[in-house]
């Protein structure tokens, strides 16, 4: 009887130590990237809170509840941005500086064909994403997001469906440590 008391006690101790050690590793978490599918922009400005993940109503776009807005090709933030020849799934951490707020005569996000997020063929009148280029973002809430537009189309068949229907995705590190 005392063999199996001891046993047992000896037993407790070990989880009991097992336990203390396993919770102090350090734990590893997995962002996994959210597509946002054709998001109407056609009838104007559009805020889009990267937080949560949802479309914040004009009612609320003097506040720091949404993250990125899309009117027309023009994306603008509520934060600061920059952004960064690297292909979206090759960033694995935030720039640690270069960002820029947004201002009147000088977006963070610049416009224009191939100066910011998109190309335009004067031929064709299709608007492309350049390729292997991120928008990372820095929330009013100082923490992290990066975010590649896929398509500006609906039905994401440039030149075919009607323009002004982002398709993006993104990863937003809600800890405010820049790893993605």
């Amino acid at each position: 009887m005392n063999k199996i008391f001891s046993s047992l006690l000896l037993l407790a101790v070990l989880m009991i130590s097992w336990s203390g050690w396993a919770s102090a590793q350090p734990v590893e978490v997995t962002l996994t990237p959210v597509v946002v599918d054709e998001l109407d922009a056609s009838q104007g400005l559009v805020h889009y809170s990267l937080r949560t993940n949802q479309v914040v109503p004009d009612s609320l776009a003097d506040t720091d509840a949404w993250d990125i807005a899309f009117q027309g090709t023009s994306i603008t933030v509520n934060g600061q941005a920059q952004i960064v020849d690297v292909a979206f799934d090759a960033l694995v951490e935030a720039p640690e500086e270069g960002y820029h707020a947004d201002e009147e005569e000088n977006p963070a996000i610049p416009s224009g064909n191939g100066e910011g997020w998109y190309l335009y063929d004067s031929t064709t009148h299709v608007v492309t994403a350049v390729p292997a280029r991120t928008i990372v973002l820095k929330t009013p809430e100082d923490t992290y997001a990066k975010v590649e537009i896929v398509s500006y189309y609906d039905g994401q068949i440039p030149g075919v469906g009607a323009p002004r229907y982002f398709t993006f995705q993104y990863v937003h590190q809600p800890d405010g440590s820049r790893q993605f």
